[in-house]
This record gives C-alpha cells, structure tokens and sequence, in this order.
C-alpha cells in the first residue's frame, strides 16, 4: 500500500504505475543488475496505490529493496535522478561533487537546509580534517583515532549508531583449496572479529558480525544461527583434515607449497585497509603466507583472486 501525497521531484505522483516501472526496469535482462531481482515472479497492479509482488519463494530481503523508486517520465536516469527525497538533484560532477535543492514538496514537510553541497573524497583523513578545519559541515566515516577528540569539541557533534552496513569476506570457491567447506571454517575460526572491532575499528564502533545481515534488519534471524568462536586450535584442526600440514617452521603447506592467499580490499573506507591488517595477522599467527592489497573501489576480484573485504 503506498501514500497517496508523494510527488517525484519532476511533479509526477507516485503512484502503483511509478513503482512497477521502477521494478520492470531494473527486471530488464538488459539491466546488469537484475539478476539481484530474479527472485521476483510477477507484479501485480491491484490499485492506482496498491500492488503486489508474488516471489519464486519466501525471501524476506525483499522489504529491504536496493533499487530506487524513480519518475517514470524522466528520459535518462543518469543525468535525470527524478526521486521522492527530500533534496532535488541539481549536478553531478563523477567522483567530486553533487549538488542538492531542497524539495519544496516534500512530502514530509519543510526541508531543514535550503541546499546541499556534497564533496567526495576517499581518503578518510583528508575527510577528517576538512570537518576540523571547517571546510566541511558533515563529514562520514572519520578517522577512528579521531573520533574521542572530535567527540570531546565543543564545535563538533558527533552521531554513531548501528547501520545496515556490515563487512564481510569474500572467497573464492572455484580454486582449490577455496572449494573445500572446511577451510572455509577454519578461515572463520581463525578470524578474531572481536579484536576486528577493538583494534581496526579502535572500539569506536561496531560489533562482531554473526552473519552478513546485521540486527537492525527484523528479519535477520542471527539469534537462530550457530556462532564460530575465535579457535586457531580448531582452524588447524580442520586445516589438517582438509590436507593441510603444519611445518617445522609453523607455516601451513598445501601440496608441499607454502598456504597462500590474497586479501584485497578498497581504501574509500577507513576501516576496510585497518581490517585487512588485522585479519592478516591473525591468519599469519597460524601459518598462512597473507598477501594485502588495496586496490580502488568497484574493481572486480578475478579467478586469481582467493579472498576479498567487502562492505554490505
């Protein structure tokens, strides 16, 4: 059931018609990410603002859209992001900087900034000096050795709660000795997500994951999930039954080769680069040779690739 008093910031209503075309464009085999929606069966019109969405099978992700509602009258999305928010887009310049109008009809009443000036920056201490020095009024994702002094200022306010983002590792299963569940396992329990936390994340933020949905989403189910405890004892275990061996020298070899792997991630976040490093240490502490590269956001990981920090 949608709000019958919700206008795109062209003036079109949004309507039952708006959200199916918003849906059918992203279901188009021609959009590269509609595979993300091949979940979805059919979908229903049952009122100018009701419609309904009949699934291949329960999936609950699905109050939790990625895609945005846009104006079905707009001629190019990428120059024309027509939405519902607050603010209206004005320009764009790719990786430096957009600008913002208030929306006059904002469905929830009058906006609190008549504009809004947004610079990109991936360098989070460049970002935290700009809110220090004043060239920036918001700043996200600070430096967390900075976070108990911008705290402790009485010109900076700062806001820290618990998102729907969440970091995860991907492996890649199709190279051996990645297609094995046990190592998978063991990668788990040689991982220290509490020390994640408290070191990388310098006990600013954050908690340990127990799957890659968070607890803000109601639908999570992590109370229903069994927990891997921090166990380097148990990730050689299962790194042995798998044929891996412990050397003379406490490295782990894998068909007599010494047990390698590459972590990639992006330096955009300030905790992803911290991150890698403190998983690297701890998979070393048991043998493993660990590779750390940083690389720039977006980039895909390819078939060499065995493990890759990403964001949620």
């Amino acid at each position: 059931m949608l709000r019958d008093d919700v206008y795109f910031h062209d003036g079109t209503k949004m309507d039952a018609d708006a959200v199916i075309f918003s849906l059918s464009r992203v279901l188009d085999p021609s959009n590269d990410r509609s595979y993300e929606y091949d979940f979805i069966k059919e979908i229903r019109k049952v009122d100018d603002y009701t419609i309904e969405i009949e699934t291949t099978e329960p999936y609950a992700p699905l109050i939790d859209p990625i895609m945005s509602i846009i104006s079905p009258n707009i001629a190019d999305v990428d120059t024309q992001p027509e939405g519902t928010g607050p603010y209206a887009f004005v320009s764009f310049e790719p990786g430096a900087s957009m600008d913002l109008v208030a929306n006059e009809n904002y469905w929830k009443g009058d906006v609190l900034n008549e504009n809004l000036y947004m610079i990109y920056n991936s360098d989070a201490a460049t970002r935290t000096l700009m809110l220090k020095s004043g060239d920036a009024d918001i700043a996200k994702d600070i430096l967390p050795s900075e976070y108990a002094g911008l705290e402790s200022s009485p010109d900076t306010d700062v806001f820290s709660k618990e998102t729907l983002r969440t970091y995860f590792i991907y492996i890649n299963g199709h190279k051996a000795p990645f297609d094995d569940a046990r190592v998978h396992q063991a990668l788990y329990y040689a991982t220290d997500r509490q020390e994640i936390v408290d070191t990388a994340l310098e006990g600013v933020a954050g908690s340990p994951a127990a799957t890659m949905f968070t607890n803000t989403m109601p639908w999570n189910a992590n109370d229903m999930v069994e927990q891997y405890d921090y166990s380097p004892e148990k990730a050689l275990e299962l790194f042995a039954e798998a044929g891996m061996t412990q050397g003379e020298d406490g490295k782990l070899y894998y068909n007599g080769e010494p047990f390698s792997v590459e972590i990639q991630t992006y330096p955009n976040r300030a905790a992803l680069p911290a991150t890698l490093k403190v998983i690297a240490a701890q998979w070393e502490e048991i043998g493993i040779d660990v590779a750390q590269l940083l690389q720039p956001a977006g980039r895909r990981v390819d078939s060499r690739g065995t493990c890759h920090i990403r964001r949620g």
